[in-house]
């Protein structure tokens, strides 16, 4: 069971309550209140209340969690129709946890449709299109073209079908090495140009991100394998020398998607603003970072994380949006938030709160 309060439990069970259609769509006069009840509550709570009641489905349950809980979505005015914005960093949020599945939870999708909950969409979709501007400039696509380049040429055409590799992987079959890479990195280079061009909406693309992420981590770990038993074997040096430089990018790789699942949506906000857009974009991404449920706590975490990612190639080019990021966080009123001005003496902070 996740870890919930007690205002949080409560919730989510009054959620896995309504265990058939009927229930729900009957507009029962307790689902309405139990929508004006999660309306009220902050994003971090509606987070964990959602991937609770969709991670448990209960006893004869007749409907699917993820559309119940879209259906009470929609039933709620506040996060349909007041903070639309809110609820699609929110709904992402839920989608991206690991106990959450990423087809079951698109489906979901189609209940907005059906409910005409377009500010939601629309909302959804800015989010989604959010993600690709971050893959269109993220390191991810140049790590796995350049494992897929390292490939000897001849193995390109004698590989086999990536996509069945792809399947065969996840049961533990092992192939050598450089067949490995070519799938993997062939494989996934598809999955990224597929979530690069899908639009939310009308592609049904938008569990692509934890999707993904999931793949490379399982696929990641069969290369990982083979890699370290090259790696202790009595291999030429040569072979190990070449399985070190692939266990080193998958890794990166691995890395990149663990970090896009704990985004939070200040981080998303930031890493996906272009230059014309970034000055809009700063103002929301310190609007959700002050949502948290311990902003102090989460302000740190995304420094961590954005220490890591300024030390990946090219990095140094995200450094810049942070100073405007802080700089809307430290402007307003002319008056920071306590727990900044406590952290400002600590190196890291201090490098991006520094103009540059």
């Amino acid at each position: 069971m996740a870890n919930l309060t007690a205002p949080q439990q409560a919730i989510a069970s009054r959620i896995t309550a309504f265990n058939s259609p009927r229930m729900i769509r009957g507009q029962d006069p307790s689902f309405r209140s139990l929508a004006k009840d999660l309306g009220n509550m902050s994003r971090p709570d509606i987070v964990k209340i959602g991937v609770e009641s969709i991670r448990t489905p209960g006893t004869d349950l007749d409907i699917e969690p993820s559309e119940r809980l879209a259906r009470l979505v929609c039933e709620s005015d506040t996060l349909s129709k007041l903070k639309p914005g809110f609820t699609a960093w929110t709904w992402d949020q839920i989608g991206r946890n690991p106990e959450v599945s990423p087809i079951a939870f698109g489906k979901a999708i189609s209940v907005f449709q059906e409910r005409k909950a377009d500010q939601i969409l629309l909302n959804i979709d800015r989010v989604h299109r959010s993600w690709i501007s971050m893959l269109e400039s993220d390191n991810l696509m140049n790590e796995i073209t350049a494992l897929h380049d390292g490939v000897p040429k001849e193995v390109h055409g004698n590989a086999g079908n990536w996509l069945v590799w792809a399947a065969l992987a996840k049961e533990g079959v092992q192939e050598p090495l450089t067949h490995q890479v070519h799938s993997f990195s062939r494989y996934l280079i598809g999955q990224l140009k597929s979530a690069s061009t899908g639009l939310a909406l009308f592609g049904n693309n938008y569990s692509n991100i934890p999707g993904i992420a999931s793949q490379i981590k399982t696929l990641g770990r069969a290369v990982e394998k083979e890699t370290r038993q090259i790696l202790m074997s009595e291999a030429s040096a040569e072979e190990k020398a070449y399985a070190k430089d692939v266990q080193a990018s998958v890794h990166h790789a691995m890395d990149i998607a663990k970090a896009y699942m704990s985004y939070l949506p200040s981080e998303i906000l930031v890493y996906s603003s272009r230059e014309s857009d970034i000055q809009q974009n700063m103002p929301e991404a310190v609007d959700r970072l002050l949502e948290e449920e311990d902003p102090a706590a989460s302000f740190l975490q995304i420094l961590e994380r954005a220490e890591k990612r300024r030390k990946c190639p090219s990095g140094e080019a995200t450094v810049a949006k942070w100073h405007a990021f802080f700089s809307e966080l430290t402007g307003r009123d002319d008056n920071a938030p306590d727990w900044l001005k406590a952290s400002e003496k600590d190196p890291l902070v201090a490098s991006y709160l520094t103009p540059k």
